[in-house]
């Protein structure tokens, strides 16, 4: 598979659980943004500022980071033989580790 297309796959299977969990997240500051009295005009920025910042992470998740992810995937060969060299080196460390417990 192609890395643009793992990179949508993966996007499909967790948009749910990404959108899920940040309505869930402004859920919870939506009375903290409708608090009254001095207290809920103090936090009201604060509320604000913290949902916007969850709804930017959500969009983020969900387009950003997969197509970046499915960029990086398409590196040089030399870049994957560093990956695969430093893989069977921690493989030996932890190989070697387990010999002393």
């Amino acid at each position: 598979m192609r890395p643009f297309e793992a990179a949508l796959k993966g996007s499909r299977e967790i948009g749910f659980t990404i959108v899920s969990i940040t309505f869930s997240l402004i859920a919870v500051f939506i009375p903290v943004l409708l608090m009254g009295g001095m207290v809920g005009r103090v936090f009201r920025e604060f509320a604000v500022s913290v949902s916007v910042a969850i709804i930017v992470s959500g969009f983020v998740s969900l387009t950003l980071t997969p197509m970046l992810c499915a960029r990086r995937a398409q590196g040089s060969s030399r870049r994957r033989e560093k990956a695969e060299f430093r893989a069977a080196r921690l493989r030996a460390d932890v190989r070697g580790h387990a010999t002393y417990l």
